[in-house]
């Protein structure tokens, strides 16, 4: 998430923003993983709002996120925005509620315990 974040600065900056989002509109599907894991503006986080909006009414959108959507104001910084956006991934989506343990968490637990027996 945080890397399609810095392409759409970086072609905002340039005034390319609306030619990037004419690209990635080719696409059925995309994937942002761990969205809020890295954190950026308020107005960093305007692109990725105007990316999830486009893509609520041009394809799909799959996205993961350790946050519940309640703590959504801590990645848009803002109550409207974070609604706006959730409203859009929610209005055609399925939610999938993941409550297991972390796959990496359990990787390194086995390393470490490995490496105690070894």
């Amino acid at each position: 998430c945080s890397l399609i974040v810095e392409d759409l600065l970086t072609a905002r900056e340039s005034y390319r923003l609306n030619n990037l989002l004419r690209r990635l509109r080719k696409f059925d599907a995309l994937i942002l993983d761990d969205i809020g894991h890295v954190k950026h503006s308020a107005e960093d986080m305007e692109v990725l709002a105007l990316l999830m909006d486009e893509r609520e009414r041009q394809g799909g959108i799959l996205l993961s996120s350790s946050l519940a959507f309640q703590d959504w104001d801590t990645i848009f910084h803002d109550p409207m925005t974070s609604a706006t956006v959730i409203d859009r991934l929610v209005h055609r989506g399925v939610i999938l509620e993941m409550n297991i343990p972390s796959f990496r968490l359990e990787v390194a637990r086995k390393r470490v315990i490995e490496a105690h027996s070894a």
